[in-house]
């Protein structure tokens, strides 16, 4: 099992992203936007804001692409979504990855960020959260590179948090 896991992580680390694949991920990108829009300003979860602090955001920009998204990436799609190459069937692996990583969310607020509780538990923040990841799976899937998915979910999470009203949370604190 370990030898598996590490051979797709060496898959979906080394696989080179071609243009199509970034095309892909632009198109998940604009579509996940466009719901989450809808989703997220008709039912007041999301507000048009400016970071208070540039530094503060760029700063957590640049820790962004390691954690979450490289680590989430690694966790629920590599780990546990067969890559491309391997024969067999992956949907119900899929469907795990997705269940997993929205119910990461508000356990990483139980465990780790207090604070985050009410947003990271509530069912709108969840419910983009489930889109979100299954269009990362197919993403992954359709490419076998994690590169396209860790860019789609690094572009959410920064333009979320620096423009509409998403809290930034560096290294433990409530900020």
């Amino acid at each position: 099992m370990l030898r598996l896991l590490g051979q797709r992580l060496v898959r979906a680390l080394g696989t080179a992203p071609r243009a199509r694949d970034w095309l892909l991920a632009g198109s998940v990108l604009t579509v996940f936007t466009a719901v989450a829009l809808i989703v997220g300003f008709v039912s007041g979860l999301l507000h048009v804001s400016m970071p208070a602090d540039p530094g503060r955001q760029a700063l957590f920009a640049l820790v962004a692409v390691i954690v979450p998204c490289l680590g989430e990436e690694v966790l629920f799609r590599v780990l546990l979504v067969p890559h491309p190459d391997e024969p067999g069937p992956w949907v119900g692996w899929a469907s795990v990855s997705v269940l997993l990583f929205a119910l990461w969310h508000p356990l990483n607020a139980a465990l780790l960020l207090p604070h985050a509780w009410p947003l990271f538990a509530d069912p709108r923040f969840i419910l983009l959260t489930v889109l979100l990841g299954a269009g990362l799976v197919l993403l992954y899937r359709r490419t076998g590179s994690i590169w396209p998915a860790v860019a789609v979910h690094w572009a959410v999470v920064v333009t979320w948090k620096a423009f509409l009203s998403g809290p930034v949370f560096l290294f433990g604190d409530a900020g």
